[in-house]
């Protein structure tokens, strides 16, 4: 497995050649940051977390549509914006849960 010193080197390796190492290099490079911006925007570590590898399953799945890897970053946190807001939508449709008495 190759060691990269930073994260565009990483960035543009994946978007280059896409493949599981390449994968697993952002993954650990970007993850932790999109948690942050989740946590950040309220929720709670688990779903940081879940929405994260949602956002990077994505990532994975649609880096091919990317047309500048200069544009990484704001694609990958566009791509968590919306990841969000459909959390926040099906939060909505979801109903209430009360403790019985």
């Amino acid at each position: 497995m190759a060691v990269w010193t930073s994260t565009d080197e990483v960035v543009a390796r994946f978007v280059d050649r896409p493949d599981e190492e390449s994968f697993a290099e952002v993954f650990r490079a970007m993850a932790p940051q999109l948690v942050v911006y989740f946590r950040a925007r309220g929720c709670e570590a688990g779903v940081a977390e879940d929405l994260t590898q949602e956002v990077m399953l994505a990532t994975f799945r649609k880096v091919g549509s990317l047309r500048d890897g200069n544009l990484f970053r704001p694609w990958l946190f566009r791509i968590a914006k919306n990841e969000l807001l459909q959390h926040v939508r099906q939060q909505g449709r979801r109903p209430e849960v009360t403790a019985l008495p």
